[in-house]
């Protein structure tokens, strides 16, 4: 269903326009648990014109219901926001909150990257974790769900390019849409700084990760991957 909404009345005339497709919806809360909606307002619309959007899209919203996995319930889908991009989850009862990786999280972090495979003997995650304190620790997200660390996401960016590394989501949380919200704020924040381009590596086996960022609009560079290393965490000091 698409809507076109003129207002708000105390703004020049614009015309907001979303589409909302019920069976959509239900198939991507079924596959991803989230669906991410796209506005029209360009990347950093008026906060007046932004809450009256938002408020537009929950309340089309609030009219239809989607059961909850493994559960006789059924709740309106949750609605939120990053940059001009919504985040419509069905899935979850609770918000993740998206923040800076705080000293104290190293633990948590450490754990939730182990847990993701995402550790090797040649990176020493503790030696990674200081050397992105002293280089823009702002671009090193944690979410957080009561309490706990279920998601990270380490950004950089050297004037050039963007970097994604270190992307988890605990594997109990997975398939919620956090991987989608947590990365949509490291690109916001990457935004901001004037980055045109993200540049991330991928095994060339892990299929599942490239199509997730495929999702997202990224593609597959002709390049050849090449590095140098400088330090080695495998080896004794």
């Amino acid at each position: 269903m698409e809507v076109s909404v003129t207002g708000p009345q105390d703004h020049e005339p614009i015309i907001f326009t979303f589409c909302l497709n019920r069976a959509r919806l239900r198939e991507a809360f079924r596959r991803e648990g989230c669906y991410l909606l796209r506005s029209n307002l360009g990347p950093q619309p008026p906060a007046r014109l932004w809450e009256f959007y938002l408020q537009l899209v929950e309340a089309r919203l609030s009219r239809w219901r989607f059961q909850k996995p493994d559960s006789n319930e059924w709740h309106p889908p949750s609605v939120f926001t990053s940059g001009a991009e919504f985040f419509i989850v069905g899935r979850v009862g609770a918000l993740m909150k998206i923040r800076p990786f705080q000293p104290e999280d190293e633990e948590a972090v450490t754990s939730l990257w182990q847990c993701c495979d995402l550790v090797r003997p040649w990176n020493d995650p503790r030696k990674d974790i200081r050397r992105k304190l002293r280089v823009r620790p702002d671009l090193f997200l944690v979410g957080v769900l009561d309490g706990q660390i279920v998601a990270s996401v380490m950004a950089g960016y050297e004037g050039h390019r963007g970097w994604i590394n270190y992307l988890a989501v605990a594997p109990e949380y997975q398939r919620r849409g956090f991987a989608r919200a947590i990365v949509a704020e490291a690109e916001r924040l990457l935004r901001e700084c004037g980055c045109p381009k993200i540049n991330l590596l991928v095994r060339a086996s892990n299929h599942g990760v490239i199509e997730f960022y495929r999702r997202l609009g990224y593609s597959v560079d002709d390049v050849v991957s090449m590095g140098k290393r400088l330090e080695h965490d495998d080896r004794a000091a």
